[in-house]
């Protein structure tokens, strides 16, 4: 009796330790499920069929802006008070939970007073069931505004991008039209020189459209993937100026419009930065300025010293017009690539929506920023500022244009290094004037071959393309210049490259190289090479 007895006690002992520690346990979870359930950031809350609340979590609490103890036992429309109409609409949906027993996802739209805004949630209901009857719904909110704005957004980034696709393949095939056209014309007119020589102009100019288009790709292909990079080299500010002048004023003449450069004396300014990439930017706002300005209308460009020191300038440009204007909604849109302000504009003036972003990149990359006023039937205004470093005056070069228009090359020899035939025929062809004799490689190994086998001093230059089969430029220059003969290392090596960015004439220079050409060739360019290369060097 009295073991029996003892065996009850350490039976009695056992459960009750057992009973500690699962309560202990217990304790444990429901601690852990509090921590998890105060800190998750969804909106968490249960509400019994009357509506009030019974359980609730802090960021349910802090959506409403309110304490733990003004949210629980509170019927849920005096919490969505200022926002009833919409709030009841939701809540028909729990009643369908109640009834149902099933559980549902929505999208809730709902005012904050903590936020001070509507904020949209993507909400399960779920109904919360005790002995087969719906006793209360669990409400999970997921906040999504800022998934839904970056969907819309990426919506119309992607109609943009469909709808620029679409302007590019008009903006695009209308040059093709002329230039397949017009050689058609000019072929048939051979007997009429005049007739063929204003088709072939046609076909020039078609040409040279064509090529800004593919320009334009590129560049914001290039800053959309952060590779672009600007120069700095020493040029003239007044130059630069005069070049842009030459290139807009045809155009304003054409339209009748009244253009005017108001800039101040920078006949002796020297400065440090990427000179074609200053003057892409005002042609590209000049561009626009004329599109958008009528007959008879005003265009202006003006160039002032902001501030000045020994060693730098900061320059603001503007380009001012008083043609339609543009409202703040368009103006919200202006910088945005494969976008234009108005979608009527591809239509009415034609355009493929990337010289504004472009221009804003390029002033970006140069640590400027670009701002815009307009107002419609008023005009516009561009402006930006530049700190640029001052260069050295350059001293007055003698006048050579006529020696390089006349440029005469007898009994200099040429290894021209490239894959395509056409290529290699434009570019003899064009320079034939100028008595050149080639030599023409198909690649790079049989430009090495070549120049190996040739004696010393025989070739004066070499125009080494840069992708080739078997051997590129790059590694063909290379091997040249450790050969072991007087003129491996002294010879000029142009790089001919369809590449045509700063870090591509960086690469030219750093394989060996002496200069870059871009294609399609500038023959004008090619000239002025050849010429300081070839006579002025000597």
């Amino acid at each position: 009796m009295f073991i029996l007895l003892q065996k009850k006690i350490r039976l009695s002992k056992n459960l009750d330790k057992l009973f500690k520690e699962r309560i202990k346990e217990l304790e444990q979870k429901v601690l852990a499920s509090d921590a998890v359930f105060s800190v998750i950031p969804d909106l968490i809350c249960i509400k019994n069929p009357e509506g009030r609340i019974t359980l609730s979590n802090k960021s349910f609490e802090r959506f409403l802006n309110l304490a733990h103890d003004e949210v629980e036992g509170a019927l849920d429309t005096e919490l969505f008070v200022k926002d009833l109409d919409n709030f009841l609409k939701y809540r028909e949906k729990e009643n369908e939970v109640l009834v149902s027993k099933e559980t549902i996802s929505i999208e809730e739209e709902l005012y904050s007073p903590y936020y001070k805004t509507r904020r949209l949630f993507e909400t399960i209901k779920t109904p919360v069931i005790y002995r087969g009857e719906t006793g209360a719904v669990l409400s999970i909110a997921r906040d999504i505004t800022a998934r839904r704005a970056a969907e819309l957004d990426a919506q119309e980034a992607s109609k943009a991008k469909s709808d620029f696709l679409s302007r590019m393949s008009h903006e695009i095939r209308t040059p093709l039209n002329a230039i397949i056209g017009m050689t058609k014309i000019a072929r048939k007119s051979i007997e009429n020189p005049v007739k063929a020589a204003a088709s072939i102009d046609q076909v020039s100019a078609a040409s040279a459209h064509l090529l800004d288009l593919i320009n334009n790709i590129l560049d914001i292909s290039k800053i959309e993937s952060g590779k672009f990079e600007v120069a700095s080299e020493p040029f003239n500010i007044k130059e630069a100026l005069e070049e842009i002048y030459i290139i807009n004023d045809p155009r304003c003449k054409e339209k009748q419009i009244h253009f005017k450069v108001n800039a101040e004396d920078f006949e002796t300014l020297n400065v440090w930065g990427d000179k074609l990439r200053i003057k892409q930017i005002l042609i590209n706002l000049l561009g626009n300025a004329v599109k958008f300005t009528p007959k008879e209308g005003r265009i202006s460009l003006f160039i002032s010293r902001k501030l000045e020191t020994d060693s730098s300038i900061t320059l603001e440009f503007s380009v001012s017009d008083d043609g339609i204007g543009m409202t703040p909604e368009q103006q919200n849109k202006l910088f945005n690539a494969f976008q234009q302000a108005d979608s009527s504009i591809a239509g009415r003036f034609g355009g493929t929506g990337l010289g504004l972003a472009i221009s804003q990149n390029l002033v970006n990359l140069m640590g400027g920023q670009i701002s815009v006023e307009s107002k419609v039937d008023e005009g516009t205004t561009f402006r930006f500022s530049l700190t640029l470093e001052k260069a050295e005056t350059k001293q007055a070069e003698p006048d050579t244009d006529m020696e390089i228009t006349e440029l005469d090359l007898t009994g200099k020899h040429i290894l021209l290094a490239e894959d395509v035939e056409i290529n290699r025929i434009v570019l003899m062809e064009l320079l034939s004037e100028t008595h050149v004799e080639f030599t023409e490689a198909e690649n790079g190994k049989i430009a090495v071959d070549i120049f190996s086998a040739a004696q010393s001093g025989f070739f004066d230059l070499i125009f080494m393309d840069i992708h080739m089969p078997v051997m590129d430029g790059y590694e063909a220059t290379r091997i040249i210049r450790t050969m072991d003969r007087n003129d491996a290392a002294a010879i000029p090596i142009i790089a001919l490259s369809a590449n045509a960015y700063r870090e591509d004439i960086d690469k030219a220079l750093a394989a060996g190289m002496n200069g870059h050409t871009a294609k399609p060739i500038d023959i004008d360019a090619i000239k002025k090479l050849l010429y300081d290369f070839l006579v002025k060097a000597k």
